[in-house]
């Protein structure tokens, strides 16, 4: 509800806004206040009186178990069997009134919706270790089933008889009844054996058999396997001397992991892919009849994760600790919910394509700074470095590469590429926003009837829209705007800080997280900048938009027309992208440990009282940006992380 419109009724001469009873009367959104007799926004709308007249009621019960039992019938060996179970209740029961709100149209309405999630694991381990002089190995063989089933149930019914009876014999008409039930399951068999010589030589070797509900039978089984290898220098005869090294440590490992994660087109799970789908509706005008929702690919298979780490583990002059780490993680068979044309009947069908890979360096670093009887200060840092980039697409996605959201697919590119208009500027002349033309496509060489080319009629209102500027073609209009990657909205560098400091029974840590280098889209800003109707939030930046001949400025004339709105505000193009960089201070903790003197007299082992403090500051490109929102480098309505103050007493009998 906009600030600018009144709780309750009042008189437009009086500003009075009692009854003749002395009572406030509720504005049910049907009163004009606004310029020229109309009520552009918020019509039949009352926060106030939706609050008051409206019931919700919410009930969660979370039922959680668990239970194992572990035998050892000779030395090193065991044998155990696990076995969890978590059941999630959860109900909601919401009535809108008859007054005011959505309920008006019933009049007045009810809905309840009931679901239930279980899941449960259940998995049987047999390990054994051993050690024979300086060899020393552990065996690993086991077996895991987990299922999940989720119940969905929801109704409406709309027309109230009498007031404040909530539940559905007081309404008459069936609005909606829908109802529906997941399931899935996943079984592994799995085994690995560790071996070391003197805590010097390490080697591991693992296998998994994972088999997934969401595939057909003859991709149902998928086979994965690892290996990795270790040498501690520091234990080897000619380190014995090197006394400022306290550890070194080399590992490498390779191995493969499976993902049978899927997503559809909303970003939920889909459990049946391989599945055709059928929904019933009146799709023939009042004639019921079924009709496709999911188009099955029986080809589907498990999505192969392939990971090669080599690490470097050090210890110096007993102060300095680390891990210098190069990765690499290769995706191929990626599971991707691919668009389809009009033509198939399904927007969209599951599908595996391409290859992605994933490289870089991590690098974590520790470092005690000081200590003695009643300081110690210490410092932490891990800075990660990563890259993107495809290295295979499908025949059908080669050439032009494959559009998603605000990215463009393309061999040899990012996923997180931006592919958007290329915005210019303001015309100083009309407050016009101003692209980058394609005058790849829009050129008079491409008037013909091929594919790709343009009709004349085409190219003529192209050349209406079109600006020249420093000898830079430009168009007014988003239609004409040339595409072009447009950076990444992966960081080059992100990571985390921290700083340890403790004098006697008082202890100091702070903890901060920051990122570098990368690019965010965002749409809640572009959302605010757009011209909107009265009563609507928006940025104090329109308030530097272009008014007369000559300004130089970065915001176009605030004009409401459709076409002038759609051209600089709901077009996303390269104007929206801002820095991702950010510093944020994630978390303070002052600490006090009681001193023993003062607990002996209360019976206490111990006692530690502490302040912690959350998300203190952030510095960012804008104010109310959250760039730690997604990997996406998309802002959906994101909040900033809340600040939290958190007093705690621990203690011990």
């Amino acid at each position: 509800m906009a600030p600018i419109y009144p709780v309750h009724k009042h008189d437009l001469e009086t500003g009075a806004y009692l009854d003749a009873n002395g009572k406030a009367t509720t504005d049910p959104g049907e009163y004009i206040y606004d310029y020229e007799g109309t009520r552009l926004s918020n019509n039949g709308r009352d926060a106030i009186a939706e609050t008051e007249f409206n019931q919700r009621e919410l009930v969660r019960v979370n039922q959680t178990g668990h239970t194992y039992l572990t035998l050892t019938p000779v030395e090193g060996l065991n044998l155990t069997a696990n076995y969890s179970i978590n059941n999630i209740d959860y109900r909601r029961k919401v009535y809108e009134n008859p007054y005011v709100g959505d309920g008006t149209a019933g009049p007045g309405r009810l809905n309840q919706m009931s679901t239930r999630t279980l899941t449960q694991t259940f998995n049987q381990l047999i390990t054994y270790s051993k050690s024979i002089g300086n060899h020393n190995f552990d065996v690993l063989l086991g077996h895991e089933n987990y299922s999940y089933k989720y119940e969905y149930l929801y109704g409406m019914k709309t027309q109230e008889t009498v007031s404040g009876m909530y539940e559905f014999g007081n309404f008459v008409n069936i609005s909606s009844l829908s109802s529906y039930t997941n399931t899935y399951k996943k079984e592994g068999y799995f085994g690995r054996i560790n071996y070391d010589y003197a805590h010097k030589y390490y080697a591991s070797l693992s296998y998994r058999h994972d088999g997934s509900s969401r595939f057909a039978k003859e991709n149902r089984w998928g086979n994965f396997w690892s290996f990795g290898v270790g040498w501690r220098i520091s234990e080897e005869a000619f380190m014995k001397d090197v006394k400022w090294v306290n550890n070194l440590k080399l590992r490498a490992s390779y191995g493969e992991t499976g993902n049978d994660n899927i997503l559809d087109s909303d970003g939920d799970p889909d459990y049946y892919p391989y599945q055709t789908l059928y929904g019933l509706g009146y799709k023939n005008g009042s004639e019921a009849g079924a009709y496709f929702t999911v188009i099955a690919n029986p080809s589907l298979k498990w999505e192969t994760q392939i990971s090669t780490d080599i690490a470097l583990e050090f210890g110096l002059f007993d102060r300095l600790t680390g891990t210098i780490e190069y990765f690499k993680k290769d995706s191929k068979d990626l599971l991707f919910d691919v668009s389809q044309p009009a033509s198939v009947g399904v927007t969209s069908i599951i599908q595996n394509i391409g290859k992605v890979t994933n490289s870089g360096v991590e690098i974590e670093l520790d470092y005690n700074a000081f200590k003695n009887k009643d300081w110690s200060v210490s410092v932490g840092a891990n800075a990660t470095f990563v890259k993107n980039k495809i290295k295979n697409l499908p025949a059908t996605m080669k050439e032009n590469g494959y559009i998603s959201g605000s990215k463009k697919w393309l061999e040899g590119k990012s996923i997180y590429e931006f592919w958007l208009r290329q915005w210019h500027g303001v015309d100083p002349q009309t407050g016009d926003g101003l692209y980058v033309a394609d005058v790849s496509k829009y050129n008079q060489g491409n008037i013909g009837t091929g594919d790709g080319n343009i009709t004349q009629s085409q190219f003529d209102e192209y050349k209406k829209t079109v600006v020249t500027i420093d000898g830079k073609e430009l168009t007014n209009s988003y239609t004409y705007a040339k595409y072009d990657f447009s950076g990444s909205s992966i960081p080059d560098v992100y990571g985390g800080f921290n700083v340890r400091v403790s004098y006697k029974n008082f202890d100091l840590a702070a903890v901060f997280s920051y990122q570098l280098g990368g690019q965010i889209l965002d749409t809640n800003y572009a959302t605010m900048m757009s011209m909107t109707e009265f009563g609507y939030a928006q940025s104090p930046d329109l308030l530097k938009a272009w008014k007369q001949a000559g300004d130089i400025t970065e915001v176009p004339r605030i004009d409401n027309s459709a076409a002038h709105t759609t051209n600089i505000g709901q077009s996303y193009s390269t104007r929206w992208l801002t820095s991702s960089d950010y510093l944020n201070l994630r978390s303070v903790t002052i600490g006090y440990q009681l001193p023993k003197t003062w607990l002996s007299k209360v019976m206490l082992k111990s006692a530690r009282l502490n302040l912690t403090a959350e998300n203190l500051f952030m510095l960012k490109a804008r104010q109310g940006l959250n760039p730690m929102a997604n990997y996406s480098g998309v802002t959906y309505n994101e909040y900033m992380p809340s600040r939290n103050i958190t007093l705690g007493l621990n203690v011990s009998f």
